[in-house]
C-alpha cells in the first residue's frame, strides 16, 4: 500500500509526504534450509517521508527531507527502524520535445 501527496504552498515552495507500507511473505516455507529464509523474509515494513522544496532559480532547487522506516520480521523477534535527515541540491534542466 502507498500513498503520495503534495501541496505548493507558495510560487517557489512545495512540501511533499509519501508512505508505505509492505508485508511481505516467504512463498515455500517448506523447502527452505533450516526456515533461515522463510525468517528473513517474513516481514512487515513501514516507511514515511516528508519533504521541502524550495525553488533557487530556473532549474535549481534546494531539497531538505525526513524520512522514517521501520521493519518488523515475523517469525523471529526483532525489530528495526531508521531516521535518515537529508538536505540536498538538485539542478532540473528544461525538458527537450522531440517532433517531426
Amino acid at each position: 500500500v502507498g500513498s503520495d501527496w503534495s501541496y505548493q504552498l507558495s510560487e517557489l515552495n512545495t512540501i511533499s509526504a509519501n508512505l508505505s507500507l509492505v508485508r511481505n511473505r516467504a512463498i515455500d516455507k517448506k523447502n527452505t534450509a533450516q526456515n533461515i529464509t522463510t525468517q528473513i523474509a517474513d516481514r512487515d515494513y513501514g516507511s514515511a517521508t516528508l519533504q521541502y522544496q524550495r525553488q533557487l532559480s530556473e532549474y535549481w532547487f534546494v531539497d531538505a527531507s525526513f524520512q522514517f522506516s521501520e521493519q518488523k520480521y515475523t517469525q523471529v523477534d526483532y525489530q528495526a527502524s531508521s531516521r535518515v535527515y537529508s538536505l540536498g541540491i538538485s539542478y532540473k534542466p528544461q525538458q527537450w520535445h522531440w517532433a517531426r
